[in-house]
C-alpha cells in the first residue's frame, strides 16, 4: 500500500526514488529523514493544484502550526510577503 498522505503520488516513481535515497547510505536517522522528506514531497500540494476553500483553509492552518514550515524539504519557499507596491502592481492600481 501507499504511505498515508502519498495517495496522490505515483507509487512506482515514489518507490524508485525511495530506493535510490536509501541506497545513498549514511546514518539510519539521515536515511529516515530523507525518506520522510521524499514521501512528503510526493504527497504535497503543488503549484496549479485546485483546492476547495476548506482545503485551502486547512493548508493555511497546518502551515501556521508547523515549526520551520517556511521552506519545503528542498529549500523552496512556502510563504512570500507582498508589500503594498507589489499588490498595487498585481491588481493594476495606482501608486498609494
Amino acid at each position: 500500500s501507499v504511505p498515508a498522505g502519498a495517495a496522490a503520488a505515483d507509487p512506482s516513481r515514489l518507490l524508485g526514488e525511495l530506493l535510490d535515497s536509501l541506497g545513498a547510505g549514511g546514518p539510519v536517522t539521515e536515511q529516515r529523514h530523507r525518506a520522510a522528506a521524499l514521501i512528503a514531497c510526493h504527497a504535497a500540494v503543488r503549484f496549479g493544484d485546485e483546492l476547495a476553500h476548506d482545503q485551502q483553509q486547512q493548508l493555511l492552518d497546518r502551515l501556521v502550526e508547523t515549526s520551520g514550515g517556511l521552506t519545503c524539504p528542498h529549500g523552496r519557499p512556502t510563504v512570500t510577503v507582498f508589500d503594498d507596491v507589489m499588490l498595487r502592481r498585481i491588481f493594476r492600481r495606482p501608486p498609494g
